[in-house]
């Protein structure tokens, strides 16, 4: 006899099993000795599972990941789950990026794109660097790192943006993040592009990614343009 069983399913379930078994590992590892003391819970990583193999009930899905380079926000209206949300104190504390490259393979089982971890010790660096009347951290030796760890060129815009803003009495820095910016703003129109050509359906939504885009490539080149004014 045929079994009409769906086993789709439970091999997600597995697979979203043995992802955070490989969290628990690379947590247990970073998290030992004199770092035990500080070692988070454990079950703050996760959302909670569903009750059911069937996902076709919208309110029986948990919460998912939908982090952003920057924090994390609503997304579509439903909550939204943030995964390193518990390292936010390790992250905070850690001036150099040893700390991000230990934790930056939680980055897969998380389900989270690469650069997650070691974008906000970056923003850290900064906000440390004001504060303290410090030297902001290198264009070349720690934010270009940190940008091309990114995979993603809308969130590499945001994240350029984000330290080009954050360079004090730096024009020459801050261009440089700018230049990163345009680029990355450029692929993505480019991208938006494309995908109107390939897909007719959701027409109108493309028209608006890609005006989006665009005014996000007028916008960056305006401000470099006023900020070389000022050389």
């Amino acid at each position: 006899m045929t079994s009409n069983i769906n086993a789709a399913p439970f091999e997600a379930k597995l697979e979203l099993i043995d992802r955070r078994r490989d969290a628990l590992a690379i947590l247990s590892s970073f998290f030992q000795l004199e770092k035990v003391s500080v070692r988070p819970s454990f079950t703050r990583f996760f959302p909670l599972l569903s009750k059911s193999l069937n996902h076709d009930n919208e309110a029986d899905q948990p919460p998912t990941p939908s982090c952003e380079i920057l924090g994390t926000g609503p997304s579509n209206g439903r909550a939204c789950f943030d995964p390193l949300r518990p390292l936010q104190e390790e992250l905070s504390s850690s001036l150099d990026l040893g700390t991000a490259t230990a934790l930056a393979p939680l980055c897969l089982p998380l389900g989270l794109p690469q650069g997650y971890i070691h974008a906000p010790v970056l923003m850290e660096r900064f906000k440390n660097s004001a504060v303290l009347s410090m030297a902001f951290p290198s264009f070349e030796n720690d934010v270009t790192p940190v940008f091309n760890r990114i995979r993603l060129a809308r969130e590499k815009v945001v994240l350029a943006e984000w330290c080009a803003d954050h360079y004090v009495n730096n024009d020459n820095e801050k261009l440089k993040c700018l230049d990163l910016a345009l680029d990355s703003s450029i692929q993505v129109s480019t991208q938006v592009e494309q995908q109107r050509r390939l897909y007719s359906r959701g027409y109108d939504n493309r028209i608006d990614n890609l005006d989006n885009a665009l005014g996000t490539v007028k916008r960056i080149t305006s401000i470099k343009e006023a900020l070389k004014m000022g050389f």
